[in-house]
């Protein structure tokens, strides 16, 4: 085989060539047909197999007539631009994010944006974000109270913001953020709620463990700090539930101190700019990326800086199509200029042809498939009422259901839920599923159906859910279990179970105060589907 060598004339180094190329080194053997060898995954065929991958490479590229440098040369490339940036860079870099920041930001009831020339009803903006008409217009920032108590309110504010926003759309937390400052409109409102009205509110926002830090970080700050939150980053670390992105954010936003924050939009953008190809997960890469954002940080607007750098990987620097013509610092974006050099290029990988684009840039995280788990509800209903149309069966004109609280640690921690039991696999029968929830009743729950005073007056498969989690599919069994006391008393019961288990019963017009979660009510409405389909027996319009 002739491999062929080609030196660029040019004493400056090239920009590295874009990620399909360098997918391209690393494509199994079995796409070529160079024997490599038997100890090709083995430690002792390491050194065989990656001059394997350059000669495969070289070979490949000198019959296209293109030119690939070796890796080695592609990481010192590579490593080259991705070097900080320059004093120049980072001035203009700036400059030109916040004159584009001030004239296209979104309006969002948390952000307050001093230079803005976005025309927009300030007054009305501040009073929803639950400010409380403390502030009338941007030229009187802080006459109507002093500038602490602004900053304080406006941290508070940005803190519930950013953590609503974790994992979370705009758009989507819009409604939510609103309704949360009408409750609790201070930190000390907050520290007073319990943790029921707090997940009832949170309801419907998914990863219900912020919530819970939410709530827990107001009691510390009221305990430790006097009730107001701490200034800079290192104090708001100790916080429980802020980390260094949300200390990073509430410091520069509401305390206008110089530091940098990293989230995923900044992580996209950051990646672009300096056409860092490798892994974004990395703690290499997430240490890099943290000093070049450092490297950014406007030290007069260090809260509108970051929130430019935020607004621009959500609405122009996206994902899958980003609107580069628009982009105000597209002059600057090394993946930029590499999309433009090999505009007119296709590259080989794996059989396929891939053009360079900018969204090679970063590099694409492969997601862990979700597991998959299995589990038997039981929607375990107490009627304490005369049954509907004289039946034996169908919802009851007076009603309890029981719910569980789930574990403080975990999935879904301390949120109430129907009763419910693993069931280790796809392959359990009805009458296993049976046998588990009827053993979890009892031994768990101490509840003996049939027993000890309880009549069973029905029990029915309902059906079966898959309700996603980002990393779980939940695989649910539904079963409907109604029940009575022999003397038709209703049985009261709001209490732990050796310390461990918590249930109550709760009546059905209270079970939308609980803050259930997505997935419970799923179930639920799979009930009452149920009961509508059984020739109207049951024709009730209840919903949580």
């Amino acid at each position: 085989v002739t491999c062929i060598f080609l030196q660029s004339e040019s004493t400056e180094l090239p920009l590295p060539p874009p990620p399909a190329r360098m997918e391209a080194l690393t494509t199994p053997p079995s796409q070529f047909s160079v024997h490599l060898g038997s100890d090709w995954g083995t430690k002792r065929g390491r050194s065989t197999r990656n001059a394997s991958k350059r000669k495969i490479a070289r070979v490949q590229n000198a019959a296209q007539g293109s030119v690939l440098t070796d890796i080695e040369d592609v990481g010192a490339e590579a490593s080259l631009c991705c070097r900080s940036f320059t004093e120049e860079e980072s001035v203009s870099i700036r400059c030109s994010l916040l004159q584009w920041y001030d004239r296209n930001h979104r309006e969002l009831p948390w952000r307050q944006n001093d230079f803005s020339l976005v025309v927009t009803n300030v007054e009305n903006k501040l009073e929803t974000a639950g400010f409380n008409g403390v502030i009338n217009s941007r030229s009187n920032v802080g006459s109507l109270v002093n500038a602490e108590t602004f900053e304080q309110q406006r941290a508070y504010a940005v803190w519930v913001s950013e953590v609503m926003l974790q994992q979370t759309r705009v758009v989507t937390v819009v409604e939510y953020f609103n309704r949360w400052m009408e409750k609790w409109p201070t930190l000390k409102d907050l520290s007073q709620a319990t943790e029921e009205d707090v997940n009832a509110m949170w309801a419907g926002l998914g990863y219900y463990r912020r919530a819970r830090y939410l709530l827990e970080g107001a009691r510390h700050i009221m305990q430790e700090y006097e009730g107001e939150l701490p200034c800079n980053v290192d104090e708001l670390q100790k916080v429980p539930g802020i980390g260094h992105y949300t200390a990073g954010a509430i410091a520069s936003i509401a305390f206008k101190e110089p530091v940098p924050v990293v989230d995923g939009n900044i992580t996209r953008v950051l990646c672009r700019l300096r056409a860092i190809s490798k892994s974004p997960k990395l703690s290499t890469t997430i240490k890099h990326l943290w000093a070049l954002a450092g490297e950014l940080v406007d030290p007069k607007r260090p809260g509108d800086l970051n929130q430019a750098l935020m607004e621009l990987g959500a609405t122009i620097c996206t994902r899958s199509s980003p609107a580069c013509a628009a982009c105000p610092i597209a002059n600057h974006c090394k993946a930029f200029v590499l999309s433009q050099r090999y505009a007119n290029e296709s590259i080989d990988v794996g059989g396929s042809l891939c053009a360079v684009s900018v969204t090679d840039f970063p590099m694409k995280v492969v997601k862990a498939a979700p597991r998959k788990e299995y589990v038997a509800v039981c929607v375990l209903e107490q009627c304490h009422g005369t049954c509907i149309s004289g039946s034996n069966e169908g919802m009851m004109s007076e009603s309890s259901f029981l719910l569980v609280k789930r574990p403080q640690h975990g999935l879904l921690a301390g949120l109430w839920e129907f009763p419910s039991v693993s069931l280790g696999g796809p392959d359990a029968c009805h009458r296993k599923q049976k046998a588990a929830v009827d053993q979890y009743l009892t031994d768990t729950l101490g509840l003996e159906i049939g027993h000890g005073g309880f009549i069973v007056k029905a029990r029915k498969s309902v059906g079966n859910i898959v309700h996603v989690f980002s990393h779980i599919l939940m695989h649910m069994s539904i079963e409907w279990l109604l029940i009575s006391h022999f003397d038709g008393k209703f049985t009261k019961l709001d209490i732990e179970v050796d310390g461990a288990v918590c249930m109550k019963w709760v009546h059905a017009n209270d079970l939308h105060n609980m803050g259930l979660t997505t997935g419970v009510k799923k179930v639920y409405q799979m009930l009452l589907g149920f009961h509508d389909a059984r020739n109207g027996i049951v024709k009730c319009k209840r919903k949580i």
